[in-house]
């Protein structure tokens, strides 16, 4: 019988107008982020990270060192220079306007 009344309407409704006002303090508080803002920043860092990864294939093909610890190190760099791409996302529309 509680399990009913703890569902009820105006139960629901408490919760979700709570809801919204903690999601409107964390807004305010810089700790929740509106997708519109959010997804072209996603997306500039994305695209960017790929154009220069598929980049890299002709450079890498060239420049490959003949001995495998360099052909490795090499690879290394260019994982992690992609990888640190893709963690920049906070700054891809800037990373974008960089590199035109």
């Amino acid at each position: 019988m509680a399990k009913a009344h703890a569902d009820s309407p105006n139960n629901r409704l408490a919760r979700a107008k709570a809801e919204s006002v903690e999601m409107d303090n964390a807004e305010r508080r810089g700790k929740l982020i509106p997708a519109a803002l959010l997804e072209p920043k996603l997306k500039a860092a994305f695209v960017n990270a790929r154009e220069k990864w598929l980049e890299a294939q002709h450079r890498l093909a060239r420049e490959l060192p003949n001995d495998a610890e360099g052909r490795e190190a090499m690879l290394q760099a260019e994982f992690e220079a992609f990888l640190t791409r893709l963690s920049g996302w906070p700054n891809g529309h800037e990373i974008e306007a960089d590199d035109d």
